[in-house]
């Protein structure tokens, strides 16, 4: 080992507590929070794995192409992983090559057979063309039942080999952040990630990366109509980073999603969750974005019927409320207790323009139930005479003493 290495050895097995991160390979040298071992022998790795065993700091383990593949490591490196309880991220860089056999492989097996230690993993500049179900990488991803992060970047992922990958994954729950940054994933790949992904009730994803990818304006609509019930994605990264972005048209799409301008009850159920969108977005898509950045939906959806270009909101569907078969005005303070949430919304948002409209939208539905109303219920009971008709008050003569 070199003199850094041997310095990383050392505050591993001092148990450092600010040591946090390990790098297998000559990549980053030492810091605070990150160590560097070279190993050069199998007794390096021996000292090593001994080493790793007894850490309870260690939180993430990076393995450089320089080793990666490399077969000489001992079978107590990988005991030693094997009883560390404290890493919890794995990265490893493969420098374009497939992970078929050596270390990367034996560190993947470690982690699918104590299946549930690990939170992040991701494989970069690994060559996945070939991945099938069988791969190391994806039976890693299918037994790994605790991963909320995955980053699987320039790892040459075609639509093909994107399946099997989405099979292993769409049964944990627990995926919050996933990437497939810079691969070669199309229209086809973005249906699949809809199917599996977007359209599951139970998917808790938040963050999905699909950048410098191969996907124009139908896979990009397809993860657009994925989003039309999702209630969890808040994050989605599309452009291609090149001069022409292929998902322009995309853009309807996607507004349609946050606000499906059809009806009332169709805005009040559009998507409010989604608040970031990279992709070339208009000033009415970034407006919709931006609001959507507000944690009571609520008062999103509110603000977004008040946007609405309709004459008046039609409380016609509230009239048919009735109680014994007959009329009933139960509906009326629900209707005036939903305009003053809509003010209190307007408000909060800073929509001058929406608080003035509830007031006017007040008065338009009392009018509205007023006019619906047979006249009994409008007037009061003391005013009735004895055959259910309306009269008048006499009106009585004072005469003075």
């Amino acid at each position: 080992m070199d003199i850094d290495s041997r310095r990383t050895l050392r505050r591993i097995q001092g148990n450092d507590d600010t040591l946090t991160k390990l790098c297998v390979g000559n990549a980053y040298g030492d810091s605070d929070d990150i160590g560097t071992v070279w190993c050069n022998s199998i007794y390096d790795y021996f000292r090593l794995g001994n080493a790793i065993s007894n850490n309870h700091h260690l939180l993430q383990i990076e393995v450089h192409e320089e080793v990666v593949h490399e077969t000489i490591a001992s079978s107590d490196f990988f005991d030693g992983l094997i009883h560390n309880s404290s890493i919890q991220e794995l990265r490893l860089v493969c420098g374009n090559v497939d992970i078929v056999h050596g270390l990367g492989q034996q560190i993947l097996k470690v982690y699918r057979e104590k299946n549930n230690q690990l939170k992040h993993l991701a494989l970069w500049d690994c060559n996945l063309r070939n991945a099938g179900r069988e791969h190391a990488s994806t039976k890693t991803l299918k037994y790994c039942n605790n991963l909320q992060k995955i980053h699987l970047t320039y790892c040459n992922l075609t639509d093909d080999q994107l399946v099997p990958i989405l099979e292993a994954i769409s049964n944990h729950n627990t995926v919050e952040q996933l990437s497939f940054y810079g691969n070669s994933i199309g229209n086809a790949g973005c249906k699949a990630i809809a199917l599996a992904l977007l359209y599951d009730p139970n998917s808790n994803l938040r963050i999905l990366d699909l950048r410098e990818n191969n996907i124009g304006n139908m896979g990009a609509t397809a993860i657009a109509n994925g989003l039309v019930n999702n209630a969890k994605l808040q994050s989605l990264y599309l452009k291609f980073d090149e001069g022409d972005n292929p998902m322009n048209n995309a853009q309807d799409a996607f507004f349609h999603v946050l606000r499906n301008t059809s009806s009332i009850s169709s805005i009040y159920s559009s998507n409010h969750t989604l608040n970031f969108l990279e992709i070339d977005t208009d000033v009415r898509l970034s407006n919709l974005l931006e609001l959507n950045k507000n944690t009571n939906k609520q008062h999103v959806a509110i603000i977004k019927i008040l946007q609405q270009n309709h004459s008046n909101i039609d409380m016609e569907p509230l009239f048919g409320w009735k109680t014994g078969g007959k009329w009933s005005l139960r509906a009326l303070p629900y209707v005036i207790n939903w305009c003053e949430r809509a003010k209190t919304a307007a408000r909060e948002n800073n929509r001058r323009f929406c608080e003035v409209r509830v007031g006017k939208e007040k008065l338009s539905a009392i009018y509205q139930f007023a006019k619906a109303m047979p006249l009994l219920l409008f007037v009061p009971s003391k005013h009735i005479n004895g055959s259910g008709k309306a009269c008048r008050r006499s009106k009585r003569k004072r005469t003075r003493v």
